[in-house]
């Protein structure tokens, strides 16, 4: 699984935790150099290195924030369809709903 670079939550201490491990490793890396935008890239290596023992991953659709960025994939010539139709995850009344199929997602991120 990938991780969004960016929907991420933290205390104050947690996002300074946090934002010490990326800057030491974009430091290290050097990606950054070359022209390589890695936020993404340096968060989910972080993340499943276990070099942030504090992070919590959730599953899209079960958690505060639901990305549907990738799955409007036909929108960005994609083979994958609407979220309404192909998926099946737009209310009546036009929310987003997580993977239960009823309940309104709290946050979403990437709806374009």
């Amino acid at each position: 699984p990938i991780l969004c670079s960016g929907s991420y939550f933290a205390t104050r201490d947690g996002m300074i935790d946090m934002e010490a491990e990326i800057l030491n490793e974009v430091r290290a890396a050097k990606c950054h150099k070359k022209g390589v935008p890695s936020d993404q890239g340096y968060v989910n290596y972080l993340f499943w290195a276990r070099r942030l023992p504090f992070a919590l991953g959730e599953v899209r659709g079960d958690g505060i924030v639901n990305t549907v960025g990738a799955l409007m994939g036909k929108n960005h010539g994609g083979s994958i369809g609407p979220l309404g139709s192909w998926f099946g995850i737009i209310s009546e009344d036009g929310f987003v709903l997580d993977n239960d199929k009823k309940t309104h997602s709290a946050v979403v991120h990437q709806w374009d």
